[in-house]
């Protein structure tokens, strides 16, 4: 398939009638389960480069970790 062709390429499968409800639900739950961000630098041993240990809430406020 060409990049044009996947561009504009459209799923035949139908729309659940439940996917507006479960996406509210998962937002509001990530939500009422979020935490602040969390940023603390990390020595790398590079005097030009700064290195961060970053991590957030993700879905029902697991830890995410980049």
């Amino acid at each position: 398939m060409s990049l044009a062709e996947c561009l504009a390429h459209r799923a035949e499968v139908p729309e659940p009638p439940d996917l507006v409800a479960f996406w509210e639900q998962s937002i509001a739950a990530a939500w009422e389960h979020a935490r602040p961000a969390m940023i603390e630098p990390v020595d790398n041993g590079l005097r030009m480069v700064n290195s961060f240990d970053v991590s957030f809430s993700g879905a029902n406020g697991d830890a995410v970790c980049a």
